[in-house]
């Protein structure tokens, strides 16, 4: 890190510690969920409303029956206080059949038949590309968790190697140079380590997204 005293550990900050913290077992090999994604979820109303449209058409065909009635009293007296009430009922039913209409039913049916296809096809477009793209990603974070590990590893030993150089110069029995080279390895590990350590923090963010989270 520039600026960073060569001779003091690299020692990184809880929050720096908890986002490069592994991801659960779960988020690398359970199957994909794919209600976690809004976008499948209005996929998935899309092709719902098309069924039903297809459903609301071909309803058109059938027959209907719908039955009705009404009760009501009449008086036949020319003032209220005279003459009798007389009670009247009214109770039928109305079928109703669909005759010929030019073939507008079929069409509409046919219609919402291509719109339910096109959704379906559409949802498992979708999936794929939700199924590439979490796959890349896992890929890519068990990568980067692998390289800072070896990253981490490289460090360390670029520490031991600087410390040991630097307890042999004031031994007398070691050369500037040597500790010079070692500054140079030890710095070198650092700038490694650092894009490891945010090259993982990418790959747990694309991580999460491709699990729709």
């Amino acid at each position: 890190v520039i600026g960073f005293p060569i001779d003091e550990p690299l020692l990184l900050s809880d929050n720096i510690n908890s986002l490069s913290a592994e991801v659960s077992e779960d988020a690398l090999t359970n199957p994909v969920n794919y209600q976690a994604y809004p976008q499948y979820q209005v996929a998935q109303l899309g092709l719902h409303l098309n069924e039903l449209n297809i459903r609301l058409n071909k309803a058109g065909y059938l027959p209907s029956l719908a039955g009705f009635g009404s009760f009501q009293y009449s008086l036949l007296a020319d003032k209220l206080s005279e003459g009798e009430w007389y009670p009247s009922t009214v109770v039928g039913l109305q079928l109703n059949i669909p005759i010929f209409d030019g073939l507008n039913k079929k069409a509409k049916v046919q219609r919402a038949k291509l719109a339910t296809e096109v959704a379906r096809n559409q949802i498992l477009q979708l999936e794929s590309a939700i199924n590439l793209e979490l796959s890349n990603a896992r890929i890519n974070y068990v990568n980067a968790r692998r390289r800072l590990d070896n990253q981490e590893q490289n460090l360390q030993l670029a520490e031991k190697i600087y410390n040991t150089t630097q307890v042999k110069y004031k031994e007398g029995v070691g050369s500037s140079l040597e500790i010079t080279q070692a500054e140079q390895s030890l710095y070198q590990s650092q700038q490694n380590y650092n894009q490891a350590l945010y090259d993982l923090l990418v790959a747990k963010i694309g991580l999460e997204k491709a699990l729709g989270q």
